[in-house]
C-alpha cells in the first residue's frame, strides 16, 4: 500500500480539524491514511485481532453476532487492503 501526499494531508487536516475522531490506539497506525476511514467498531476490531481474539471471541466481547463480525473484518481488510489477519497485524506494528 502507497500513501499519497494528498491523502495524508488530508489525514492530518482531518485530524487536527476534527478533535472528536478518537486517535489510533495502535502504533502503525498513525501513519495509516486509510486507518481513518475505518468506523469506530472496525478500529475496535482492528485492535482485537491484534490482540489475539478469535472471530467468536471478538463477537463475544463487542456483543455482536459472529456474522457481523466477519463483516467488519472482511471491510477493515479491504479497506486497508490487506488479505489477512497476519498481514493486518504487521500493517499495524
Amino acid at each position: 500500500m502507497k500513501a499519497h501526499a494528498g491523502i495524508f494531508l488530508l489525514t492530518l487536516a482531518l485530524a487536527s480539524a476534527a478533535p472528536l475522531l478518537p486517535r489510533p490506539a495502535l502504533p502503525g497506525a498513525a501513519q495509516l491514511p486509510h486507518f481513518v476511514q475505518l468506523t469506530r467498531r472496525e478500529r475496535e476490531i482492528v485492535q482485537l485481532i491484534c490482540d489475539g481474539q478469535s472471530n467468536q471471541e471478538i463477537a463475544d466481547e463487542t456483543g455482536s453476532s459472529l456474522a457481523t463480525v466477519k463483516k467488519h473484518i472482511h471491510s477493515i481488510f479491504r479497506k486497508l487492503e490487506v488479505s489477512s489477519r497476519s498481514r493486518l497485524i504487521a500493517l499495524m506494528r
